[in-house]
C-alpha cells in the first residue's frame, strides 16, 4: 500500500493547561521514522530534554521557547527547532497549539520532561 490514512484521535489532557495526541509513530521505544504529535498549552509551560531534534510548527496562538538562555516567540506558521540533548522550555502565556515532529531515535534513549506547570507571571 502506497498511501496510509491515520485517523485523528482526540487530544487527551496531560495536566492543567496541556493536551496532546499522537498522530503518527510511537515514542515509547526506539524509532527510525518521525513521530508526529499535536499538542497545546494554555497558560502553561512544559520543559523537556530529548536525545533527538524536536520541531514544533505553531498552528494557533503564540509559543515561547527558551533554550540555552535565548527565548524565541513563534506565531502561526513559524517553526521552532530545539536541537538534540538541549533542554527546551515551552510556554504559552495565553494559548498555543502546535504540530510537533520528533526526529529519529534508533537507540531508544529516554527523554526527560517536567510539566505542565502554570506560566510564572514574569515568563510571558
Amino acid at each position: 500500500m502506497s498511501v496510509e490514512l491515520h485517523r485523528a484521535g482526540a487530544r487527551e489532557p496531560v495536566g492543567d493547561g496541556m493536551t496532546s495526541r499522537t498522530i503518527f509513530g510511537d515514542s515509547s521505544e526506539a524509532w527510525t521514522r518521525p513521530v508526529i504529535m499535536e499538542w497545546e498549552l494554555t497558560g502553561a509551560q512544559w520543559t523537556d530534554r530529548h536525545p533527538h531534534d524536536e520541531f514544533n510548527v505553531v498552528l494557533e496562538g503564540e509559543l515561547h521557547v527558551e533554550c540555552d538562555g535565548e527565548t524565541v516567540v513563534a506565531r502561526p506558521g513559524d517553526m521552532v527547532r530545539v536541537l538534540a540533548h538541549s533542554q527546551g522550555r515551552y510556554f504559552a502565556p495565553g494559548h498555543a497549539r502546535m504540530l510537533a515532529i520528533y526526529d529519529h531515535n534508533p537507540d531508544g534513549v529516554a527523554s526527560s520532561a517536567t510539566g505542565p506547570e502554570p506560566v510564572p507571571p514574569t515568563a510571558g
